[in-house]
């Protein structure tokens, strides 16, 4: 990104996507990424990544202040580094508040299946997959 007059061309250039104020998330998401990294090699680099992901909670997400950048993105960019959890996208949350019968919260849509899957003995993560699988495709 840094090679590119500014986010926003590395944005349009090389994703072919045109979003001024996504592209300025992006920067900002991937300073801060870099800033957890760490300089040295990149073995090193990547097990701070996934350090962070499984030691960081989802309240953390507020304090970076990054504009467009919020819980869902952070526990997706978690998930992503390896980290046992689950994010409150639309589908987990549909799914959620069908199984409770209201709508639910942002951190009800993590807690209750965070609870599921430990009571059912099963990774958060894949309970994830399914559920966001099986929402995405109409049959949950």
């Amino acid at each position: 990104m840094a090679r590119y007059p500014s986010p926003d061309a590395f944005v349009s250039e090389v994703l072919d996507y045109r979003h001024a104020d996504r592209a300025a998330t992006l920067c900002a998401l991937v300073n801060w990424l870099v800033t957890l990294s760490g300089n040295g090699p990149h073995i090193a680099q990547q097990s701070n990544l996934e350090r962070w992901a499984k030691d960081a909670r989802p309240g953390e997400h507020a304090a970076l202040r990054i504009s467009g950048f919020g819980l869902a993105g952070f526990q997706y960019l978690r998930m992503l580094f390896g980290a046992n959890t689950t994010k409150p996208d639309i589908h987990i949350c549909r799914f959620v508040a069908s199984c409770v019968g209201h709508s639910v919260s942002d951190l009800e849509a993590l807690q209750l299946p965070e609870r599921a899957a430990l009571e059912a003995g099963i990774s958060l993560r894949d309970l994830d997959t399914t559920i966001w699988e099986s929402s995405a495709r109409g049959t949950c």
